[in-house]
């Protein structure tokens, strides 16, 4: 539905990485911070998909015919346990679960890695603010006295350009991946919620692997969410503490814009419902755990 939409933002996140030096001290930073991020995507894929076929292919390593769920009933394959029903029921729901769950993979971990890009980036524009006066000073070590100081604050001037052109570009990106999948997000989360509720009411002994399978999206949600935080955080640190009592006074009112700015601190919200962030995962998890002990009391009775 929103293809072209993912398109465009993914041809943005190439256009803005573009601009990028190869071999720059700040190509370095974010080639770094992108192998973490490749790790934690690849993480959460595999635990996705893992836990999807173990539960696919433990009925059959148990005595008898069993499913991935015994109480889940094919309509018009009755008696599933009887051939040829038993076999075709296998067949459909081993593929329809592998099939939903490389899809929920594969979107999962597409988003870890455009949020993380946007992560490493601002991480990696922080640690440009903090050494911008010294690669300032190094710049115009061979340059006289008498204009040394005016080319300071001309190559400082145009690293604050490029650095606030970059933030800006990777803050629109944020939003434009909010706005797409605004709705999604919002009704990801719910089901999620839901669907931990429900496994729960359950019995861990029967959803032992649906409450890790939902709790894992989850969490991984909010340390998305927690993650684009903290690095608006220390961009905000970075541009306080760059040095910029020594710049001339339009430098300074430069950095005192960006400041400004980088005091509203980015986050990332399932569908403007409730901000990501391990706060909000506390919260999940607490109303989660209430619903259930309401709803299993209930239930009793």
């Amino acid at each position: 539905m929103h293809r072209k939409l993912i398109a465009n933002v993914v041809e943005r996140y190439l256009r803005c990485d573009a601009q990028i030096d190869l071999g720059s001290r700040l190509h370095q930073n974010i080639q770094s911070r992108l192998r973490t991020v490749k790790k934690r995507g690849t993480t959460i894929w595999l635990t996705l998909v893992i836990i999807a076929e173990i539960h696919c292919f433990t009925p059959f390593f148990l005595p008898g015919r069993h499913f991935p769920d015994d109480k889940y009933i094919l309509y018009g394959l009755e008696p599933m346990i009887e051939s040829p029903n038993y076999e075709i029921a296998t067949v459909i729901l081993t593929i329809t679960i592998s099939s939903a769950t490389y899809y929920v993979a594969n979107c999962t971990a597409f988003m870890v890695m455009l949020l993380g890009y946007t992560e490493a980036q601002i991480l990696s524009l922080s640690e440009e603010l903090l050494n911008v006066w010294n690669d300032a000073e190094r710049e115009t070590e061979h340059i006289g006295i008498e204009s040394r100081s005016s080319a300071i604050n001309n190559f400082i001037s145009e690293r604050l350009t490029f650095i606030i052109k970059l933030h800006n570009e990777n803050i629109t990106l944020l939003k434009q991946i909010e706005g797409v999948l605004r709705v999604s997000m919002a009704l990801e989360f719910l089901f999620l919620m839901a669907g931990l509720i429900a496994a729960m009411l359950g019995g861990i002994k029967h959803t032992y692997l649906e409450i890790p399978f939902a709790f894992a999206q989850i969490f991984m949600n909010c340390y998305l969410g927690q993650k684009i935080i903290n690095a608006s955080e220390t961009f905000e640190r970075a541009v306080y503490d760059c040095k910029w009592e020594l710049f001339d006074k339009t430098n300074m009112r430069t950095v005192s814009i960006v400041l400004q700015n980088s005091q509203k601190t980015l986050n990332l919200s399932a569908g403007g419902v409730a901000i990501l962030s391990f706060q909000c995962l506390m919260s999940v998890i607490k109303s989660s755990y209430s619903f259930y002990t309401t709803l299993q009391s209930t239930l009793k009775y």
